[in-house]
């Protein structure tokens, strides 16, 4: 974990641990998740496990006014004080820690906002899409997926589909990621 948050500034005296890894690019997350035989989840996977079998907007619904019982976002105790209208609170100016707010269907927290997260994918357009104005730029800088949102962002970026990306190598304390693990089925087809 870590307390490079804006400085060493840590919310009042919650314990550096409770925090989510940030400040990490791309490259450091493989790494050091190959080591201890993670890894970071594909942004299909990302996406599953966020909607949490909802199709709405957001896991938790489409209300925005719901967003501060689940999610760590820009709003009316932002720090420095974001450009919105946001009335709601979640009682955390800059990062959360882990777990402060209610999880999504499938137990998991902070899938909306905090940071955001590294996926392992490399940035392209959906297959299909008109968006590929942006290819040759995003296949140069070797730019990788981001998804969720963070703590000084709106709710409309941290909607379920939302996408964003980075170069691999970059690294930003907005930017955390989460864990994944492969699960191998034995001959059997046991797990």
């Amino acid at each position: 974990t870590s307390k490079k948050m804006f400085g060493d500034e840590l919310i009042g005296d919650t314990d550096p641990r409770e925090f989510p890894v940030d400040s990490v690019s791309w490259v450091e997350a493989v790494a050091g998740l190959k080591r201890a035989g993670l890894r970071l989840p594909s942004e299909a996977e990302w996406e599953y496990a966020c909607r949490a079998g909802t199709s709405t907007p957001w896991s938790f619904g489409d209300d925005e006014r719901e967003f501060p019982k689940f999610a760590n976002l820009a709003d009316s105790g932002s720090n420095p004080p974001a450009r919105t209208t946001a009335t709601g609170n979640d009682g955390f100016p800059l990062v959360a820690p882990v777990g402060r707010l209610r999880p999504n269907q499938f137990g998991l927290h902070d899938m909306h906002g905090n940071l955001w997260e590294w996926c392992e994918d490399r940035y392209g357009a959906y297959p299909g899409s008109a968006r590929r104005f942006r290819k040759e730029h995003d296949d140069r800088l070797k730019t990788r997926v981001l998804r969720g949102g963070c703590f000084s962002r709106l709710p409309w970026s941290a909607r379920s589909a939302d996408r964003n990306r980075y170069p691999q190598a970059e690294r930003m304390n907005l930017w955390g990621l989460r864990v994944a693990r492969s699960i191998v089925r034995g001959p059997s087809g046991d797990k």
